[in-house]
């Protein structure tokens, strides 16, 4: 099950955004090293100058850091629950992707026959993105205890 989990879209979509979030964290520290390393050597009168572009880079940087352990959490929940997931079969009622703004996800209402509900998640961009229409049947992972956690495996 754990594999199956690690080779969903979701997963890499957190890993994803993991690596690109600290990309994006890691430009911003080299950035304040080149700054901060002549000011070691030699103190200039630009010191000042430096200092508030040092404070602006730490700032930004900062940003993107509470982003970064957001997804690991996420990704670590996928893998640390996989004792509560069950494995269902369901249809795919609907899909909708936004309209005015780009996103990297469908929102897809599925109905889960053995369960006689039907539930809304998101689908990321990936290897089955464009297989995943109205009417399809996916095979998905359904956590009970939080049923906003559904995690789509295929479609067919």
């Amino acid at each position: 099950m754990k594999e199956r989990i690690k080779k969903s879209n979701r997963y890499k979509r957190y890993l994803f955004y993991i690596k690109a979030f600290t990309a994006v964290y890691m430009v911003f520290v080299i950035g304040i090293l080149i700054v901060t390393l002549p000011l070691l050597i030699e103190p200039t009168s630009l010191y000042n100058a430096k200092g508030a572009l040092i404070a602006a880079l730490t700032a930004v940087s900062l940003l993107y850091f509470p982003f970064i352990i957001a997804y690991i959490i996420k990704a670590s929940r996928l893998i640390k629950n996989e004792a509560k997931y069950k494995k269902y079969t369901a249809n795919i009622v609907k899909t909708e992707t936004s309209t005015y703004i780009r996103r990297d996800y469908k929102i897809v209402t599925l109905n889960i026959p053995d369960l006689n509900k039907q539930y809304e998640t998101k689908f990321y961009k990936g290897v089955l993105y464009d297989d995943v229409v109205k009417g399809a049947k996916c095979e998905l992972l359904f956590n009970e205890t939080n049923e906003a956690d559904i995690i789509i495996l295929d479609v067919t």
